[in-house]
C-alpha cells in the first residue's frame, strides 16, 4: 500500500482527497469487489478524512462486479460512520445498471446518488458541505 498526504493506493485502486474534501475512489480495470475490499475502502476514506465523515465519489466504470456482502456492507451503518454522502459515477450503461440495482436493493442509510456527469456529481456532493 502506497500512501501520501492526499492519497492511498493498494493493489485494487487508488483513493485521494481533493481540495474540497471530497474523496475520489478509483479502481483498476476489471476489478471484482468483495467484502474485504469494501472494508478497505471504508478504512481509506476514514484515513483520508482524518477520522471525520467525508463525501465520496466512486468511479464505477472499471468495476466488473461487487459481491452481495460488499454491497450490504457499503449500505450499512458502517458506511454511515464514514460517509456523509456518496456519488456513484458511471458512464457505461452496464456500470449505471449495476449502480442503480445496488441503490434499489440495498437502500443505503446515508445519501447515495447515481451520476453519469462528474461535475454534477461533485456539485451534488458539495451541497452537503
Amino acid at each position: 500500500m502506497l500512501n501520501d498526504k492526499k492519497g492511498i493506493r493498494n493493489t485494487k485502486g487508488y483513493s485521494r482527497i481533493d481540495e474540497n474534501g471530497i474523496v475520489h475512489a478509483n479502481y483498476i480495470e476489471g476489478i471484482e469487489i468483495d467484502l474485504a475490499d469494501a472494508k478497505a475502502e471504508i478504512e481509506r476514506a476514514r484515513k483520508l478524512g482524518n477520522g471525520k465523515k467525508v463525501l465520496e465519489i466512486v468511479y464505477l466504470d472499471n468495476v466488473k462486479d461487487v459481491s452481495l456482502r460488499a454491497k450490504q456492507f457499503y449500505a450499512s451503518e458502517e458506511g454511515a460512520k464514514v460517509w456523509i454522502a456518496v456519488a456513484l459515477l458511471a458512464k457505461s450503461p452496464l456500470s449505471r445498471t449495476m449502480g442503480n440495482v445496488y441503490l434499489k436493493i440495498n437502500k443505503p442509510v446515508f445519501p447515495v446518488k447515481m451520476f453519469s456527469d462528474k461535475e454534477k456529481a461533485i456539485e451534488w456532493l458539495k451541497s452537503f458541505l
